[in-house]
Protein backbone atom coordinates (compact mmCIF):
# COMPACT_ATOMS: atom_id res chain seq x y z
CA UNK A 1 0.00 0.00 0.00
CA UNK A 2 1.23 3.25 -0.69
CA UNK A 3 1.24 6.59 1.42
CA UNK A 4 1.15 10.15 -0.31
CA UNK A 5 2.71 13.27 0.56
CA UNK A 6 1.64 16.89 0.12
CA UNK A 7 4.15 19.87 -0.42
CA UNK A 8 3.55 20.79 3.39
CA UNK A 9 3.35 17.04 4.74
CA UNK A 10 7.29 16.62 2.64
CA UNK A 11 8.95 19.74 3.59
CA UNK A 12 7.97 18.89 7.58
CA UNK A 13 8.90 15.37 7.55
CA UNK A 14 12.12 13.65 7.64
CA UNK A 15 13.97 11.58 4.64
CA UNK A 16 13.14 8.05 4.54
CA UNK A 17 15.92 5.68 5.19
CA UNK A 18 18.01 4.08 2.17
CA UNK A 19 16.47 1.05 1.27
CA UNK A 20 18.13 -2.60 2.28
CA UNK A 21 17.66 -6.00 1.18
CA UNK A 22 15.99 -7.02 -2.32
CA UNK A 23 14.86 -3.60 -2.89
CA UNK A 24 18.00 -1.62 -1.81
CA UNK A 25 19.20 1.91 -2.85
CA UNK A 26 22.03 0.80 -5.55
CA UNK A 27 22.45 4.36 -7.56
CA UNK A 28 25.03 6.93 -6.82
CA UNK A 29 24.15 10.66 -6.56
CA UNK A 30 27.73 11.80 -6.62
CA UNK A 31 27.99 14.48 -9.06
CA UNK A 32 31.01 15.73 -11.19
CA UNK A 33 30.45 19.18 -9.11
CA UNK A 34 33.52 21.49 -7.92
CA UNK A 35 32.76 23.86 -4.82
CA UNK A 36 34.27 27.33 -5.95
CA UNK A 37 33.83 28.67 -2.09
CA UNK A 38 35.02 28.13 1.81
CA UNK A 39 32.34 25.60 3.20
CA UNK A 40 30.78 27.25 6.47
CA UNK A 41 28.25 26.23 8.93
CA UNK A 42 25.09 28.39 8.33
CA UNK A 43 24.11 28.57 11.73
CA UNK A 44 20.35 30.10 11.05
CA UNK A 45 19.62 27.64 8.09
CA UNK A 46 16.62 25.94 10.50
CA UNK A 47 15.31 28.85 11.68
CA UNK A 48 15.61 30.90 8.18
CA UNK A 49 13.34 27.42 6.86
CA UNK A 50 10.99 27.59 9.12
CA UNK A 51 10.57 31.36 8.57
CA UNK A 52 9.95 30.77 4.95
CA UNK A 53 7.68 27.82 5.60
CA UNK A 54 5.48 30.10 7.62
CA UNK A 55 4.84 32.49 4.31
CA UNK A 56 3.93 29.61 2.18
CA UNK A 57 0.27 28.98 2.00
CA UNK A 58 -0.05 25.56 2.09
CA UNK A 59 -3.31 25.25 0.49
CA UNK A 60 -2.35 26.29 -2.49
CA UNK A 61 -0.29 22.79 -3.14
CA UNK A 62 -3.06 20.42 -1.66
CA UNK A 63 -1.82 17.69 -4.34
CA UNK A 64 0.38 14.88 -3.75
CA UNK A 65 3.88 15.20 -5.11
CA UNK A 66 4.79 11.66 -3.84
CA UNK A 67 3.85 8.68 -3.06
CA UNK A 68 5.80 6.28 -0.68
CA UNK A 69 5.22 2.56 -1.18
CA UNK A 70 5.52 -0.20 1.71
CA UNK A 71 8.90 -0.94 1.50
CA UNK A 72 7.73 -4.56 2.45
CA UNK A 73 8.34 -7.18 0.18
CA UNK A 74 5.43 -10.28 -0.30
Amino acid sequence: MASSFSAEQLIYSSPPNLLEGPCQTISDSVHDLEVKARLVHWKTFGEEVRAVSKTVNWADFPSALLYYASTQVQ
